[in-house]
């Protein structure tokens, strides 16, 4: 299953199996989301 809701702030999208339990997906994304997008963010490059 692929769930693509691509957002600038980089919360978006998702690539699961079929039958995947979403509630335990979305309950460990939102422990782990915001130090994710703090790491992609200290990576970006800037010209």
């Amino acid at each position: 299953m692929h769930g693509c809701q691509s957002v600038p702030d980089q919360t978006g999208g998702a690539v699961v199996p079929y039958g995947a339990p979403l509630q335990k997906f979305r309950e460990e994304l939102a422990r782990m989301k915001s130090t994710w997008i703090a790491t992609v963010e200290a990576c970006r490059v800037t010209r």
